[in-house]
């Protein structure tokens, strides 16, 4: 292979590996965020999702990565999983090559995605809760 003759970025494919899925593996919402944030932040995540009227342990499907090591996501989430809340990580992360905006929903072939700055950011920035706020309200708590 001569490198020379590619004027493309390469992008490297994440290998498939087994997560932890905890939670309810029927719903139809899914968070992902690193196992620490999660532990640190169970608190906020269970508000945020309230204001939404979802139960973390009965409504959420929660994926939590033990280090910041790439997935390929869309290969791993239950089939049921309509909504994908990711925060903390970026696209590269979960297996996307394409640039997000933070708070915007992003429709997918099978699911909606959005993505937030972690947990611990969001708990010190209150621009980043209203932010966060206002997407989730524009789709779950539509009047």
């Amino acid at each position: 292979m001569n490198p020379e003759y590619f004027d493309f970025d390469l992008f490297e494919i994440p290998t498939v590996k087994e997560l932890a899925i905890s939670g309810n593996n029927c719903a139809t919402l899914a968070i992902i965020t690193s196992k620490a944030d999660f532990n640190n932040h169970k608190e906020l995540l269970s508000k945020i999702l309230g204001a939404i009227d979802l139960d973390l342990e009965k409504d959420v499907c929660q994926i939590l990565l033990e280090n910041a090591e790439p997935i390929l996501i869309s290969n791993l989430l239950p089939k049921e999983i309509q909504y994908l809340l990711v925060f903390g990580l970026n696209p590269s992360q979960i297996g996307f090559n394409a640039s997000f905006k933070a708070y915007h929903l992003y429709s997918s072939e099978t699911y909606k995605i959005l993505l937030s700055h972690s947990l611990t950011k969001l708990s010190e920035n209150q621009n980043f809760k209203k932010s966060l706020w206002a997407s989730l309200r524009n789709e779950f708590k539509q009047d």
